[in-house]
């Protein structure tokens, strides 16, 4: 950015400038530039009467505020602030990476396993919640998860990018960039776990499979849930293919 507007001269001859004086990018670059990503991301849609959610992932259930998040975005160009933005460097499908600490093997061809990230937060109400009945359809095919761990929230509130982890282990610093399921419990148990009032949570659910491409067409559907002692109809979201870009500094 130039000030608050952005960094642009006005077409052909900022292109010009650009491709034939590299050491001006660099000078504006260091005062002003900011790195840009795009993303191919999953994006939540609700074909339900009973709830709305948000492209990323955000719902309401009778009081209580679930965030729902495939960790699968992939990370598929970068590039430089408006001056650049157009201009991205393109990456071949085969490198594309996960945004993630959880896979351990990043690349786009990783044979797994599949992670779903689930917030709770419980503000004056009590919940039962079993992770193991949340499951993945794919294809007319559904999979059920083979374990999930508890662990704690990344970020206050939950708002958050689509492209980062919502889930940190227990007691680390939200910047701690390791993977949470290697010092964490894994849990394969089918009983609901009581969710208290006030309070927020965090699960990270597994399945056999490898990572979901976004580019692909899937659902989530949640099904065992109890809201102050009254059973709740299976949540079902389906997620569709969906690109997203930042920038930072």
């Amino acid at each position: 950015m130039c000030g608050h507007r952005p960094c642009s001269w006005g077409g052909n001859r900022l292109l010009k400038v650009l491709r034939t004086t590299p050491i001006i990018i660099l000078s504006l670059c260091l005062n002003a530039c900011m790195s840009a990503h795009q993303y191919l991301v999953s994006s939540a849609t609700s074909e339900s009467s009973s709830f709305t959610v948000t492209q990323g992932g955000k719902l309401k259930l009778q009081g209580i505020v679930l965030v729902v998040k495939p960790v699968n975005s992939l990370l598929v160009a970068t590039g430089q602030n408006y001056i650049l933005f157009d201009l991205l460097e393109d990456i071949q499908p085969q490198d594309y990476k996960y945004t993630t600490s959880y896979y351990d093997d990043t690349h786009a061809n990783t044979k797994g396993p599949f992670i779903l990230e689930i917030i709770v937060s419980t503000n004056d109400h009590e919940m039962n919640f079993a992770p193991m009945k949340v499951g993945v359809e794919m294809a007319g095919k559904k999979i059920h998860p083979v374990s999930y761990y508890v662990l704690e929230p990344r970020y206050p509130g939950t708002g958050f990018l689509r492209v980062t982890d919502l889930c940190k282990r227990p007691g680390a610093e939200s910047w701690n960039a390791d993977n949470p399921l290697k010092s964490a419990e894994e849990n394969s148990t089918a009983e609901p776990i009581l969710l208290t009032q006030q309070n927020r949570y965090c699960f990270a659910i597994m399945y056999g499979m490898p990572p979901i491409d976004p580019r692909s067409v899937f659902s989530v559907e949640i099904e065992g849930l109890s809201i102050d002692g009254k059973a709740v109809a299976p949540a079902v979201i389906r997620y569709v293919p969906d690109t997203e870009r930042h920038r930072s500094a």
